[in-house]
């Protein structure tokens, strides 16, 4: 206690200091809880409007035996397997890889991503114009390919659906859906 009065009384002497500390811890505090508040929001936007990102995990494969702790499971492997599983609500699979995509004779090099049937059903996601991938779209006879808002207003110049266009991805022809 003897200290606390000790403390006390040199502040009151320092008034002006005192206040100035006082204001620089305030002024620190805010700014943190605001940029703590800021980046929260921020990454939080990252789920693409997802309501259940609680609810979503990721699942890996694993093989004691050989030694692989965590790998990716293979798409067949979501399907056939997994989709099966009842204890889960929905299961998709997808795997992203940088490659060539062009509709023309000048292809640009981007990243895409594979994904399996019920990808969008997991991520409650809806289609801005046209629709996104089913059941039906596996094995069809002119893969179907579903391209980002970004694509298709900038390389694709928000091009009507209507009719069918297609964009080639590794030289093989998807039609846009």
């Amino acid at each position: 206690m003897r200290d606390i009065r000790i403390a006390l009384r040199t502040l009151r002497g320092w008034r002006l200091g005192a206040i100035g500390v006082i204001v620089t811890l305030s002024i620190g505090i805010g700014a943190t809880i605001v940029l703590s508040t800021f980046l929260r929001v921020a990454l939080a936007g990252g789920t693409g409007g997802l309501d259940d990102a609680a609810h979503v995990a990721r699942i890996y494969a694993a093989s004691p035996k050989v030694g692989v702790e965590r790998a990716a499971v293979a798409m067949a492997d979501v399907e056939r397997l997994l989709s099966a599983t009842a204890s889960l609500g929905s299961v998709a699979g997808y795997r992203s890889r940088v490659t060539s995509v062009g509709s023309d004779a000048i292809p640009e090099t981007i990243r895409v991503t594979s994904v399996s049937s019920g990808f969008f059903t997991v991520l409650h996601t809806k289609a801005l114009t046209g629709r996104l991938l089913d059941a039906h779209d596996v094995g069809a006879s002119v893969p179907v390919v579903v391209v980002s808002e970004s694509l298709w207003r900038g390389r694709f110049g928000s091009r009507p659906l209507e009719p069918p266009w297609s964009v080639f991805i590794d030289g093989i022809e998807r039609r846009v859906v």
